[in-house]
């Protein structure tokens, strides 16, 4: 008997504990002998020390001023490494996704996921949001951001 298949919120949610599992169960991490996730993952807010050149302080402007979004968690190594190659001083228009943590188990199957990025109908992290509903899912070059969002520099 085939299976339907599941919501997606359910594969975001699924996505979301492979990621934590692989994260938390990497070598010499203190999860790596137990390989199991933990109930709650308490939100911690992403390190950036990477240096803003000019012309990504200039794109990650007009991003903002465009109306983009990009929808992150904190415990995505892909919006990271987004968020790096920008650097630590860029005013990116960022949304954390899981602002209060995340919930293995949650009664509403969000595991802590603000509403706006359920609302957004997010298929993974990060993913990219133009004011003309041109979407990008993963992290993305400069070249493909510039291209999506029409910067001109």
């Amino acid at each position: 008997r085939a299976r339907a298949p599941a919501a997606p919120q359910q594969q975001l949610a699924a996505a979301a504990a492979l990621s934590l599992s692989l994260t938390l169960a990497a070598p010499g991490s203190a999860l790596a002998a137990k390989s199991e996730i933990p109930d709650f993952l308490p939100f911690q807010p992403v390190e950036i020390t990477t240096e803003t050149s000019p012309r990504a302080e200039r794109l990650a402007t007009y991003l903002n001023k465009s109306g983009a979004k990009m929808y992150s968690a904190f415990w995505c190594s892909h919006c990271r490494d987004q968020k790096s190659m920008f650097g630590k001083d860029a005013p990116l228009p960022a949304i954390e996704c899981f602002p209060d943590g995340w919930s293995k188990e949650s009664e509403d199957g969000k595991h802590g996921m603000a509403q706006e990025c359920i609302d957004a109908d997010l298929k993974g992290f990060p993913t990219w949001v133009f004011e003309d509903g041109t979407t990008l899912a993963g992290d993305q070059s400069f070249k493909k951001l510039v291209k999506a969002s029409g910067f001109t520099d």
